[in-house]
């Protein structure tokens, strides 16, 4: 009985600070691609359209890595 509510306070300690670490990424992966997108914008008279895409693809699909990455899948 003991062992078991041990275990649950445990489990939920863990819980929250995976939760913790997991906003604390998005947030970081959530700033790089607002950087991103704003150096995009500043360039975006220089560049063709076709290459802006290539790259809005990459900067997303790059940020889904991340995220899955970070979440073990």
């Amino acid at each position: 009985m003991l062992c078991r509510l041990i275990l649950l306070i445990l489990w939920m300690v863990l819980e929250h600070i995976l939760s913790e670490f997991l906003r604390w990424v998005l947030l970081l992966l959530w700033i790089q691609l607002k950087k991103k997108i704003i150096s995009l914008n500043l360039k975006l008279n220089l560049m063709k359209s076709s290459n802006i895409w290539k790259i809005v693809i990459g900067a997303v699909s790059a940020a889904l890595g991340y995220i899955l990455n970070a979440i073990g899948l």
